[in-house]
């Protein structure tokens, strides 16, 4: 355990990502582990922990916002990322008239779903037409699948797509995607372990995605990837746990992502964490 909190920590005073990385690990290599890693309360604290009351607000986003997409999106891709680490399943009625009789979902699913057809479309109002994308603090890359599917529903072309996280996670990320999208050549993981060798390598960065990642590390490394790979980027979408927990420091992350933006942004409450949730305080940063 003392390798992997020395190695796979972001945050210094927190040692939770140390547990989440052994779990990330262990369904990686273990059959076993993987078959159940969902349920894993080790992961789940972290990841996959989204609530059907939750789900059933993304639905609500869905209706109001992408009605037409959801009517015409095929929904067995959708499913897609429920089918590997035992997902729990909700029923989600109200989805009936757009995928069928088979509307039990994972409520995770569900935002990664909204959040990707709301990214996408941003893209494609901005003219994107293929585009390299950056993801950091990927999870096991349910985001990142659903934002591949969104993206060929849209048409619009994924040149890479770099996933920017621990080595554990890594590990597992690799695993997931692989089962799902095996002929994909697009992914590129880039390890934390690794950042001083592919850093200089960072080239064009279209699009940056970071969901409750960037306020819950240290601001050593949220400093090297807005040096890296933000201070790049044309356009971005963050997720922010914009808090005043000592540990996370995360009003003054905000104030240091922002100011390091190129581009106008905007920055509203979180769809993903209304006012109901225990995380209502959130933000999202769009630029």
């Amino acid at each position: 355990m003392d390798e992997i909190i020395n190695n796979q920590i972001l945050n210094k005073d927190d040692e939770s990502y140390a547990v989440y990385s052994v779990a990330s690990q262990k369904a990686a290599i273990d059959e076993q582990s993987f078959s159940a890693f969902k349920q894993n309360p080790h992961y789940t604290y972290e990841l996959e922990h989204t609530s059907p009351p939750l789900g059933e607000h993304y639905i609500t986003l869905l209706k109001e916002e992408h009605e037409e997409d959801i009517k015409k999106i095929n929904w067995d891709d959708i499913r897609l990322n429920d089918k590997y680490g035992g997902t729990n399943k909700y029923q989600f009625h109200r989805l009936e008239p757009f995928c069928g009789k088979n509307f039990g979902f994972s409520p995770t699913t569900i935002g990664y779903l909204y959040l990707a057809l709301r990214m996408v479309t941003f893209l494609k109002e901005k003219g994107a037409k293929e585009i390299d994308v950056f993801e950091i603090g990927c999870g096991y890359e349910g985001q990142c699948l659903l934002f591949n599917l969104v993206a060929n529903f849209h048409k619009v072309s994924i040149n890479s797509y770099n996933l920017v996280d621990l080595k554990y996670p890594t590990l597992l990320q690799k695993k997931y995607l692989s089962l799902i999208m095996p002929e994909s050549k697009k992914f590129r993981f880039l390890p934390c372990d690794d950042y001083n060798i592919w850093k200089s390598e960072v080239g064009n960065v279209d699009y940056v995605i970071s969901n409750y990642a960037l306020s819950e590390m240290s601001a050593e490394w949220g400093e090297r990837y807005i040096k890296a790979i933000i201070k790049k980027a044309k356009h971005g979408f963050f997720q922010f746990n914009n808090n005043d927990d000592d540990r996370f420091k995360g009003n003054l992350r905000l104030s240091t992502l922002l100011e390091n933006l190129s581009s106008p942004y905007m920055t509203i409450a979180d769809p993903g964490a209304p006012p109901w949730t225990p995380h209502g305080y959130c933000k999202l940063i769009e630029f």
